[in-house]
C-alpha cells in the first residue's frame, strides 16, 4: 500500500507544479509591452485631425519585460548613459509647424531617475537611424522634457530606452502650442496697413519660418501641388475713397537675382479678418497664386470697379512647408478722381 501511495504523491506534486507553471506562463508573455518594437509604436492622438493645441497624454508602457529589436540603434548620449538595454516606442504626427514639448514621466516612483531616457526621430518608417534623430528635440537621459518653439511638420517616433534596472510603467506627454516666432500667423494678428488714402504705396517685411495653419481647410486646393503649403501670413488694408487701380504685390529683399521661380498661394477676402471670422468673409475669386524668383516682384492688379472703395480687405499668403525667407508684401494704388470724359 505504501509503495502505491508514493508514486501517487509524486503525480500530485507534478500536476500541481505544471499547473502553477502553465498559469504563470501567460502572465510572463502578456507582460511584454505591445509597443516593444518600432512597428508597434503606440500613437499619441492629437485632436482636430492633428491640428489641436494643448497637452496630449500617451498610454502607459511597462518596461519590465521590454526587449530590443535586431538592428535597433540609439542616440550617442543614450549609449553613454547605458540606457540601451530595453526600449518601447510611441509616435505622433504634426500636420503643421508647432511649438513642442515632449516629456517622459512615470505614474509612480518604481524607476529611479537616470535609469530611463528617450530620443525622438523625424521619420515615417521603422527602424529609424541616428541620421533621423530630430535636430530640434534633443535626446534626454532621464525623466524630463525636451522642447523647441519651432518644430516642422512630419511624423515623429519616440524611442524610450532604459538600463536593466528600469522595471515599471512610464508614459509620455506631448504639449503643443503655436510656433514662435511667427508674426502675422493668424487673421486676428494680421499686419494692418490701415487706411490707404494717405499712402499710395506701403509695404511690410516679415520673416517666414515658424508660421502654421490652423486646420486642413486652410490648405489652398489640397488636391493639387498646393497640398504642402502649410504656412501662412495675413494682412489687411482699407481701400481709399477713389482709385483707378490697386495692386497687391510680393517680393523678397534677401534673395539674389537668378533664383528659380517659386509659387506663393494667395487669397483675398472682403472684410476685416482681425475682427471677423474668415469663414464669414466674402472671398474674392478662388485660390490663386503668385509666381516670383523672389528678387522680382509679382502682383495682383485690381482695376476700377473690381474692389469696393472705403472697404477693408484681408489677404492670406500661403507658403510651402519648407519655405524660409524674409519676404516683402505691400499694396499700391493710383487715381484721384473720375475723368470727366463720357467713357472714363
Amino acid at each position: 500500500m505504501l509503495k502505491l501511495l508514493l508514486p501517487l504523491k509524486r503525480v500530485i506534486y507534478f500536476v500541481a507544479f505544471m499547473g502553477v507553471f502553465l498559469l504563470s506562463y501567460p502572465t510572463v508573455y502578456a507582460a511584454v509591452p505591445p509597443n516593444d518594437s518600432c512597428g508597434g509604436a503606440i500613437p499619441i492622438v492629437i485632436g482636430n485631425g492633428g491640428f489641436a493645441l494643448g497637452l496630449f497624454t500617451s498610454a502607459n508602457s511597462d518596461l519590465t519585460e521590454a526587449t530590443l529589436q535586431t538592428g535597433e540603434t540609439f542616440a550617442p548620449s543614450i549609449i553613454v548613459a547605458g540606457l540601451n538595454k530595453k526600449s518601447v516606442w510611441y509616435k505622433f504626427t504634426l500636420p503643421t509647424t508647432r511649438s513642442v514639448r515632449v516629456s517622459l514621466l512615470q505614474p509612480g516612483s518604481a524607476i529611479q531617475a537616470g535609469n530611463v531616457g528617450f530620443a525622438i526621430y523625424r521619420t515615417n518608417s521603422c527602424l529609424p537611424g541616428n541620421t533621423e534623430i530630430s535636430t530640434k528635440l534633443s535626446p534626454i537621459e532621464t525623466f524630463g522634457s525636451t522642447f523647441h518653439p519651432c518644430v516642422s511638420d512630419g511624423d515623429y517616433y519616440v524611442q524610450v530606452t532604459s538600463n536593466s534596472n528600469a522595471n515599471g510603467p512610464i508614459f509620455l506627454t506631448v504639449e503643443l502650442a503655436d510656433g514662435s516666432p511667427a508674426p502675422f500667423d493668424k487673421p486676428t494678428t494680421a499686419h494692418q496697413f490701415g487706411d490707404l488714402t494717405s499712402n499710395q504705396q506701403i509695404f511690410k517685411d516679415v520673416e517666414i519660418d515658424c508660421q502654421s495653419i490652423d486646420d486642413a481647410n486652410e490648405v489652398c486646393l489640397s488636391a493639387t501641388s498646393f497640398k504642402d503649403y502649410k504656412k501662412s501670413i495675413w494682412y489687411t488694408f482699407k481701400t481709399p475713397t477713389y482709385f483707378d487701380y490697386l495692386n497687391t504685390w510680393f517680393a523678397s529683399i534677401t534673395t539674389p537675382y537668378g533664383q528659380p521661380s517659386i509659387k506663393i498661394g494667395y487669397r483675398l477676402y472682403e472684410g476685416d479678418g482681425t475682427t471677423t471670422a474668415v469663414g464669414s468673409l466674402t472671398q474674392i475669386g478662388g485660390c490663386d497664386s503668385l509666381m516670383t524668383d523672389l528678387y522680382a516682384l509679382d502682383k495682383k492688379e485690381y482695376k476700377c470697379g473690381m474692389l469696393k472703395t472705403n472697404t477693408t480687405y484681408t489677404v492670406q499668403l500661403l507658403f510651402h512647408k519648407d519655405f524660409k525667407n524674409t519676404i516683402r508684401f505691400g499694396t499700391e494704388w493710383k487715381g484721384d478722381k473720375p475723368t470727366k470724359g463720357p467713357l472714363p
